[in-house]
C-alpha cells in the first residue's frame, strides 16, 4: 500500500521550539510544562509575567494558586491541538459537570487575557448544545452552571448573554422549576430572560378578555 505524505504547517512546528516554563496550579502545586514562546504568543498574562526581571522569569515558573488543574489543562490542551476536548453524548448529570468546566474555563480565558481561548469554549459550549445526548436528548446549562457563571463572572460577559439566549430560544417553563432552589436563580439572569422574551413577543392584537381572570373562570353560572 503506497503511503501518503503529509504536509506539516510551520505553525504547528514552531508550537514546540524554544524553552519550556512550568505552570504550577492549585493547592497540590500541580505542574504543567509548555513552552514558553507558545503560551506567551497567546496570552498577554504569561507575557508580562514572563518578561524582563519579574521572578517569574527569571525562575521559568508561573503560579496560579487559585485555579483548577484540570482546567488549566484544558487551556494547554487548547494551546497546542487548537481544540477542547467536549463529550457532547454524555448523560445530563456528566453533561453539566462538562459545561461547569466550560464556563470555568472561560474565566481562566479572562484572567489569563487569552481571547481568542474563551472564543473557543464559546464554540465548545454551542456545539455541545446543539449534539444528542445518550438519552437522546439535548442538554444545556442547569441552574448550578449558571449560579457559578452569575457569581464568578462580570455581567457583561458574553458567556452570560449566550445562556440567556439559549433560555429564550430553547428553553421552557419547567427549566426553572427544576431548579434545587429557586430563590438562587440570580436576578441578573432572570431580568435578562424576561426583557429578551417581551423584546421577541408578537404584540397581540387581541383584546383582554376579563372573564379569563375571573376566580370562577368562563363557566361560572350566572
Amino acid at each position: 500500500m503506497a503511503s501518503k505524505s503529509v504536509r506539516v504547517s510551520k505553525d504547528s512546528v514552531n508550537k514546540f521550539q524554544g524553552r519550556t516554563i512550568e505552570i504550577v496550579v492549585g493547592d497540590e502545586q500541580r505542574v504543567y510544562g509548555v513552552h514558553e514562546g507558545l503560551v506567551r504568543s497567546s496570552s498577554p498574562f504569561f507575557d508580562k509575567a514572563l518578561a524582563g526581571k519579574w521572578k517569574e522569569s527569571a525562575q521559568r515558573t508561573v503560579q496560579l494558586p487559585n485555579d483548577e488543574p484540570k482546567i488549566v489543562a484544558l487551556y494547554i490542551h487548547w494551546l497546542y491541538y487548537g481544540t477542547l476536548p467536549v463529550f457532547c453524548d454524555e448523560l445530563v448529570e456528566i453533561g453539566n459537570s462538562e459545561y461547569l468546566d466550560l464556563a470555568k474555563a472561560y474565566i481562566l480565558g479572562d484572567k489569563i487575557l487569552d481571547t481568542l481561548f474563551q472564543d473557543t469554549v464559546i464554540d465548545a459550549i454551542i456545539e455541545k448544545s446543539r449534539s444528542t445526548a445518550q438519552d437522546g436528548h439535548r442538554w444545556y446549562p442547569d441552574g448550578a452552571v449558571l449560579d457559578y457563571a452569575y457569581h464568578n463572572i462580570a455581567e457583561s460577559a458574553q458567556i452570560l448573554e449566550l445562556f440567556v439566549d439559549m433560555y429564550v430560544t430553547k428553553g421552557n417553563s419547567s427549566w426553572l422549576q427544576e431548579w434545587t432552589d429557586p430563590t438562587h436563580i440570580p436576578q441578573p439572569f432572570l431580568l435578562s430572560v424576561a426583557s429578551k422574551l417581551l423584546d421577541r413577543r408578537a404584540v397581540s392584537k387581541e383584546p383582554l378578555e376579563a372573564l379569563i381572570y375571573h376566580i370562577h373562570g368562563r363557566n361560572h353560572d350566572k
